[in-house]
């Protein structure tokens, strides 16, 4: 990215590009046809895997909040083929992909905000998963792989300080002054969608879309515990309300002479 910004040209060369991929003409630009080319080829070829990549995580991600009867449908999307893949759950993922690419025919601008409004959730979960983890949990999780130790709060503040960053870039107007030409609809579909969450939320069961028994079972193992110790823990957290048993055989202690 940072070779990227250093072949950029002035501004008033950068707005004369007219292609819908202008780093293809930036290329051309700082390195030449044929290095161009070869560039080219390249970012084409790590798109296509990128793209193979989301389509396998996009699609077990539908597949596991259908499996919750989170979604309209889901006892189909949810449903998998014999050798375990999650074939109606990619099907969605491709009709809706299809609907969102079709959008780029009518409005360019419009399909840019719909990209930018899918970047934006994702910006916000990795800040918001850094801002938890600082200020609710920063000494929690302490079988992970790569734990940062006293390290690890300064890693977090700089992870939400760099997210917010490029959240607040995602979500700036595309252009000054602002016109319905260039409006950033990013914001919007993200509020949008913000809120359909919260009311999905309020109304949807919390047994249906939050399992207390598997949310204790991750985090008691990403504390260390075993099965073994958490069936070892006491259950002082827990009250009972069934009284002591008592003992028939023991005496009631004197009253006094």
């Amino acid at each position: 990215m940072i070779v990227f910004l250093y072949c950029t040209p002035s501004f008033d060369v950068l707005f004369e590009f007219f292609a819908p991929q202008p780093f293809v003409q930036l290329y051309a630009l700082a390195l030449g046809k044929g290095g161009a080319t070869f560039m080219t080829c390249l970012a084409t070829l790590g798109l296509i895997i990128n793209t193979s990549i989301a389509i396998v995580a996009a699609s077990r991600l539908i597949y596991a909040v259908a499996r919750d009867g989170v979604l309209p449908l889901s006892g189909w999307i949810g449903q998998v083929t014999p050798d375990g893949q999650p074939r109606n759950a990619v099907r969605v993922m491709y009709i809706f992909g299809a609907i969102l690419l079709c959008t780029i025919l009518p409005s360019n601008v419009a399909f840019t905000s719909l990209i930018s409004a899918g970047g934006v959730p994702t910006i916000a979960a990795y800040g918001l998963i850094a801002l938890l983890r600082l200020v609710l949990t920063p000494d929690a999780f302490k079988t992970s792989h790569y734990r940062l130790g006293k390290l690890g709060r300064p890693f977090y503040a700089i992870a939400v300080l760099f997210q917010g960053l490029v959240f607040a870039v995602d979500i700036s107007p595309f252009f000054f002054p602002v016109t319905a030409a260039y409006f950033n609809y990013a914001p919007v579909i993200f509020g949008a969608a913000t809120i359909f969450a919260i009311l999905s939320w309020w109304f949807t069961p919390e047994s249906r879309w939050l399992r207390t028994e598997h949310l204790k079972t991750t985090f008691d193992g990403a504390d260390g515990l075993d099965e073994h110790e958490r069936i070892k823990k006491p259950a002082a957290a827990e009250p009972s309300s069934v009284p002591p048993p008592v003992n028939p055989f023991q005496g009631a202690p004197a009253s006094g002479n």
